[in-house]
């Protein structure tokens, strides 16, 4: 046989005194009136910030037991994609007059895959006889035709911040 803690022995005199002293004072209408009830304490109206301590949080229970394995789905179609798959394509060069020369230090660069393929990825590569020393690269980005959720080439946009004239060319990594 279980025995009954000192503890719980207390807990539950205690409860059994404090729920009867709140009888025993609306009883004899100590409380004024509309003071304990539904009309001062409306549903929902109290949230845990209008408590002065956060509660504290009970300890994490154990893990259950794990459940059954569930049936090996259906095995998909072997992909089509290997390096041999990937070319690149190169964009025409883009040439960029120096820093204080106004709107002809911008250039800006576009590579399309060929026909059936889609671009996986982009860089620039700087052309002679003057490649960027100092520019800055606005945006590399893929391109999408028209109406089409895949990309068919990709993208450069720079800026020339040298004294002299610069040249790049974007680049395309087209699978597919």
């Amino acid at each position: 046989m279980k025995r009954v803690s000192p503890t719980t022995v207390i807990a539950c005199l205690a409860l059994a005194l404090s729920l009867g002293g709140t009888g025993y004072a609306a009883r004899d209408a100590l409380l004024p009136a509309n003071s304990v009830g539904s009309q001062q304490l409306i549903n929902h109206s109290i949230r845990k910030i209008d408590l002065k301590a956060p509660l504290p949080r009970g300890p994490r229970g154990l893990q259950g037991i794990q459940g059954d394995a569930g049936t090996r789905g259906v095995t998909g179609p072997a992909g089509t994609f290997t390096a041999a798959n990937v070319v690149s394509s190169n964009g025409p060069v883009a040439h960029m007059c120096a820093f204080d020369g106004g709107a002809c230090a911008y250039g800006e660069s576009i590579a399309h895959c060929p026909a059936g393929k889609v671009a996986v990825g982009g860089a620039w590569a700087g052309d002679a006889p003057d490649p960027p020393v100092a520019a800055t690269v606005e945006a590399s980005f893929p391109v999408y035709p028209a109406g089409s959720s895949a990309p068919d080439g990709w993208g450069v946009k720079m800026v020339n911040n040298e004294a002299g004239t610069a040249s790049f060319h974007a680049a395309a990594m087209c699978a597919g």
